[in-house]
């Protein structure tokens, strides 16, 4: 009988059926064992698995551990925070898609960091908006500049020991931002189209960068959307903090749209909920209510 040794590490990076796993001070090129895809079981980035050497750079995974937790869009495993990173312009902010990667991130137990790139070509007074617009949310907005630096050792802080992805729209920064991070990774950098004003992709795989020592980011291919795929329309004002100390409305089944006695509804008139996170609810709300009837 052959045992085979079984070593412990963590995916930084899928492309092609490939999975190239983290192992000490080495990343061993790994493939899948057979049994994995026949139980429809995909390793993704993020998950911390067991595999066994077949040469000093190769190896097979056998098993994955337990996930924390699971994006489906990027495919990411083991996550502790999301990071949003818009910029303030070229491209500019798309909130809707904004609100919808919190309720993801509120979802999935995840803390969340927004991060507003190319602040030093606006008006310090925009990142006092996005202050405003995410009132009483507890997350946490940074805003930064990667010619600058500033908001930089802020940001550090906010990845140091955890693993963080970052998560936005192409041409807000990402890769500068890991770039300027940790200078040994030299992402390529987006272009932005004159014409649209949209970034240009960048990246093109997802992988897990150790940015600092034992904190890492997942950098993500851009993207505009994001479908909210397996929600209740129930829940779904749970995932807005804010709304939370107001939710004690007149009827359990509230759904905060034209409903008599609605605390949501009397927050916002009140300007303690902002007009637009609520108008980003609706908007939502919609969305899941179309899609569970497809």
């Amino acid at each position: 009988m052959v045992f085979i040794v079984l070593n412990q590490g963590i995916i930084v990076k899928a492309l092609s059926g490939f999975y190239y796993v983290k192992w000490q001070d080495k990343i061993i090129e790994c493939r899948a064992r057979g049994k994995l895809k026949k139980d429809n079981i995909k390793p993704v980035v993020g998950d911390k698995v067991e595999f066994g050497l077949i040469s000093p750079t190769t190896g097979v995974i056998e098993t994955i551990q337990e996930r924390k937790n699971c994006l489906i869009r990027p495919s990411v495993a083991n996550i502790d925070q999301l990071c949003l990173t818009f910029s303030a312009i070229d491209p500019l902010p798309d909130y809707l898609l904004m609100d919808r990667l919190t309720v993801l991130a509120r979802k999935n137990s995840l803390e969340v960091t927004i991060c507003i790139t190319k602040i030093d070509l606006i008006d310090k007074g925009f990142l006092d908006y996005i202050s405003q617009r995410f009132k009483d949310t507890g997350y946490t907005i940074i805003g930064i500049s990667n010619k600058t630096l500033e908001g930089l050792d802020k940001l550090k802080e906010k990845l140091k020991g955890k693993i963080t992805t970052l998560s936005g729209p192409s041409g807000a920064g990402k890769s500068s931002l890991i770039n300027n991070i940790n200078p040994q990774f030299k992402l390529a950098v987006a272009s932005v189209s004159e014409k649209t004003k949209r970034g240009k992709h960048t990246t093109t795989f997802c992988q897990l960068l150790e940015v600092m020592e034992n904190s890492f980011v997942v950098d993500t291919p851009g993207f505009t959307s994001l479908e909210l795929t397996d929600f209740d329309i129930y829940e779904l004002d749970k995932y807005f903090p804010e709304f939370i100390p107001y939710l004690n409305c007149r009827f359990t089944s509230c759904l905060h749209q034209k409903e008599e006695g609605c605390n949501i509804k009397t927050a916002v008139e009140k300007g303690l909920i902002n007009p637009e996170r609520y108008n980003s609810y609706l908007a939502l709300l919609e969305e899941i209510r179309e899609n569970s009837q497809e």
